[in-house]
C-alpha cells in the first residue's frame, strides 16, 4: 500500500497528513485532522436537495410569500453553533434568492 505524506494548509497552520492516493481530501479533514465540521453530501454525487422547501412550492403559484415559506421549511429546525448564528439567516436568504432567480427564469 503506498502511502503518501501530504501537507495541508487548514486555516493558516500547516498540517502534515499520511494518506493514500485513493483517499478524498474529505476523509483526510474528517478523519486525520478532525475537523468533522466538513459534511459529504452525498457518496454519489447528487446534490444536496432541501425536500421541506420542495413540498412547499409543489403545485403552488410561485412568488415572493412562497418562496420566504420554502426557504423557512429549508432550515426549519437548523440550530447554528455558539459562533455561527449568522449562517441560518444567510442560508434562508441564499434559498429565497435561489428560488427567485430560477423563477426569473421560468425553468
Amino acid at each position: 500500500m503506498c502511502v503518501e505524506r501530504t501537507l495541508l494548509n487548514v486555516n493558516g497552520t500547516a498540517q502534515a497528513v499520511h494518506v493514500e492516493p485513493r483517499r478524498t481530501l474529505l476523509d483526510a479533514l474528517r478523519n486525520d485532522l478532525g475537523l468533522t465540521g466538513t459534511k459529504k453530501a452525498c457518496d454519489m454525487g447528487i446534490p444536496w436537495r432541501a425536500h421541506a422547501a420542495e413540498r412547499v412550492l409543489l403545485g403552488s403559484d410561485l412568488d415572493q410569500g412562497l418562496f420566504e415559506k420554502a426557504a423557512d421549511a429549508a432550515l426549519h429546525g437548523a440550530e447554528p453553533l455558539r459562533l455561527n448564528g449568522w449562517k441560518v439567516p444567510l442560508a434562508k436568504a441564499l434559498v429565497k434568492r435561489s428560488l427567485e432567480t430560477l423563477a426569473a427564469l421560468d425553468v
